[in-house]
């Protein structure tokens, strides 16, 4: 086993590495994906990145792609009513897929993309109307 000094953003690691065998390597990759989205979500934490950008566009607003990739699933359609933290898409970024969520409470105006489709960084994916129901 192996120690070695790690700085991410300011911040001090002191890590151990140790050689793997084939079984582990397996397990490993397995674990991976789990890990990597909680690394990211503490990196983009540390660095006070909003996951979402939001954009006020005449009546409505907008969810734009935080990070260029593939469309997964469209979740909702024009004429669905949203409440803030539902899942609106799922955006393949980075071998990551990344619930993007509705900020805020509303009536979907529109959706701008489809299953499939790439998009780049900033690329509008829903438009919402915020609204409450009563």
């Amino acid at each position: 086993m192996r120690q070695f000094r790690v700085v991410v953003n300011g911040r001090e690691y002191c890590v151990e590495v140790d050689e793997m065998n084939k079984l582990d390597s397996v397990m490993s990759d397995m674990e991976e994906k789990y890990e990597s989205k909680t690394l990211q979500d503490e990196a983009n934490e540390s660095q006070n990145i909003e996951p979402l950008s939001i954009a006020i566009a005449g009546e409505s607003k907008t969810i734009t792609a935080p990070l260029a990739g593939s469309i997964l699933s469209v979740r909702v359609k024009a004429g669905d009513y949203v409440k803030a933290g539902d899942v609106v898409l799922t955006l393949e970024a980075l071998k990551l897929e990344n619930e993007i969520i509705a900020p805020y409470s509303g009536v979907v105006r529109s959706v701008t993309v489809t299953v499939g489709q790439n998009v780049e960084t900033g690329k509008v994916l829903v438009a919402i109307d915020e609204t409450e129901l009563t």
